[in-house]
């Protein structure tokens, strides 16, 4: 009795769309974190030809470009350090990232 009510709730279709927004929900944050990683990519390249600029003007100038590019590598490193701690933090808990 319990199981045929359960199942007869659980195979209605606004059940089942519910499921579909999750999957969407899923693709759409994939998309995101996809479309993010091309952002920093292109953002960390001209962030370094800016540190690059800093160099033609002068010794200050050059101490600046070093201090900037050191903070993109450092901020590149952050991003796939945090990548990486992520995979690694789903197989310490014996799960499988699926779309990362």
């Amino acid at each position: 009795m319990f199981e045929s009510i359960t199942m007869n709730f659980l195979t209605q279709p606004k059940v089942v769309a519910a499921v579909d927004i999750f999957r969407a929900l899923q693709t759409a944050a994939t998309s995101l974190k996809n479309n993010l990683m091309i952002f920093a990519a292109a953002a960390a390249v001209a962030s370094i030809v800016i540190g690059g600029l800093f160099f033609l003007f002068g010794r200050r100038g050059a101490e600046n470009g070093k201090m900037h590019v050191g903070y993109v590598l450092m901020g590149v490193g952050v991003i796939l350090a945090a990548a990486s701690i992520v995979v690694s933090l789903f197989g310490l808990f014996g799960q499988t990232p699926q779309g990362l």
